[in-house]
C-alpha cells in the first residue's frame, strides 16, 4: 500500500508540475497582449525580413498554451477519476496512468517545431 501511496504522490507532483507550465504559459500569453495594447494595425502586421509580425507570434504562443492546456485538463480528469475509483485498482492500470502523466505531454512535436521555427526563423 506504501508503494501504491508513493505512486500516486509522485503522478500528483507530475501534474502539478505540468500545471505550472501551463500557468506559464498563460501569463506569458497575457503579457504579451498587455503589452501590445495601444499599437496600431499596421505595427501588429508588420513584419521585418523573415520574421512574423507580432499578431502571428502571439497567435503562436496562443495555440501552445491551448495545446498544453487542453493536455493538462485531460490528464488532471483522468487522474481525479483514478483516485475516486470505488474498486482496487490493479497494477497494470496504476503503471498505464503514471506512464501517461510521466511521459512528455502529448502535443505533436513537428507542430511546436513549425511555430518556432516561424517565430524564431533564425536559429535554424
Amino acid at each position: 500500500m506504501d508503494s501504491l501511496q508513493t505512486i500516486i504522490m509522485s503522478m500528483k507532483l507530475t501534474l502539478d508540475e505540468f500545471s505550472n507550465v501551463v500557468g506559464s504559459l498563460d501569463k506569458i500569453v497575457r503579457d504579451s497582449r498587455q503589452l501590445i495594447k495601444g499599437a496600431s494595425h499596421q505595427q501588429l502586421h508588420q513584419t521585418i525580413g523573415v520574421k512574423p509580425s507580432l499578431t502571428y507570434c502571439i497567435e503562436g504562443l496562443q495555440t501552445l498554451h491551448d495545446m498544453h492546456q487542453s493536455e493538462y485538463r485531460l490528464k488532471s480528469s483522468l487522474f481525479t477519476a483514478f483516485c475516486h475509483l470505488t474498486f482496487k485498482p490493479n497494477s497494470d492500470d496504476l503503471g498505464a496512468l503514471q506512464q501517461l502523466l510521466v511521459d512528455q505531454p502529448n502535443i505533436y512535436k513537428e507542430e511546436v517545431d513549425s511555430i518556432y521555427n516561424i517565430v524564431f526563423p533564425e536559429d535554424h
